[in-house]
């Protein structure tokens, strides 16, 4: 019940901090689509079907931020990572990592399947994040959730659409969990949203920007975590 009262006290927060943002008023929509990705990836298979796509950084840099922030706090490491699409980061995250387990998930049914041939060993579950059908064995499962330009494409859904997706980021995170989240976006703006989104009173949020190379320019690691068990 507690449980229920603080996720219902969490959306509302969200709504609130969030009802001046331009993208809440006028949402484009087409990133945020089922069957904007569904076409996009429907191409893509008849390009190459082996092909990934990683829409920014390369699987390997992003994976390497994540092993070395996450390897200061967890001895394990059981991640969700969101808006995996056809990206390697993954299988790249169970090969170099110690202890690393992957559950990969995208509200895109071709590219799970893609991904499901190409990488059998691995988890790959095709649903919407904070939908009805997100498992709720997911609850308070994961030590950390790893976003790569995944809230980029949810924002253009509006409101509705980001909060559904913070609430279901929010339900699988353990209480000692953390969120990664990669982008393009600078900290003068994708700071003040993030802490809309996770208000300072339960969540720290920090920004590291990324200096490894050509690669790397222009783009910064947000990490999210809880200031203290809420729960």
């Amino acid at each position: 019940y507690y449980l229920m009262v603080y996720r219902m006290s969490f959306a509302k927060v969200i709504r609130k901090n969030l009802r001046h943002y331009q993208f809440v008023k006028l949402p484009p929509k087409n990133l945020a689509l089922e069957s904007f990705w569904s076409t996009f990836y429907e191409e893509k298979e008849l390009e190459n079907n082996d092909e990934s796509f990683e829409w920014f950084l390369k699987a390997s840099t992003v994976g390497n931020v994540i092993l070395k922030e996450s390897n200061k706090n967890l001895d394990q490491h059981k991640i969700l990572h969101v808006g995996s699409g056809t990206s390697e980061l993954g299988p790249w995250l169970e090969k170099n990592g110690s202890e690393v387990f992957v559950t990969n998930v995208d509200f895109d049914q071709i590219s799970c399947q893609q991904m499901s041939k190409r990488f059998p060993s691995q988890s790959w579950i095709c649903c919407s994040i904070g939908s009805k059908e997100q498992p709720i064995s997911w609850d308070n499962s994961f030590d950390i959730v790893v976003d790569k330009g995944t809230l980029d494409a949810v924002l253009f859904g509006g409101l509705d659409s980001t909060v559904k997706y913070a609430v279901g980021i929010e339900r699988v995170l353990k209480n000692n969990g953390i969120i990664f989240q990669l982008t393009d976006e600078e900290p003068d703006t994708r700071l003040e949203l993030l802490r809309c989104i996770f208000p300072l009173s339960d969540w720290n949020v920090s920004c590291q920007p990324l200096n490894d190379g050509d690669e790397c320019k222009d783009h910064f690691c947000y990490k999210i975590w809880r200031k203290s068990n809420v729960f």
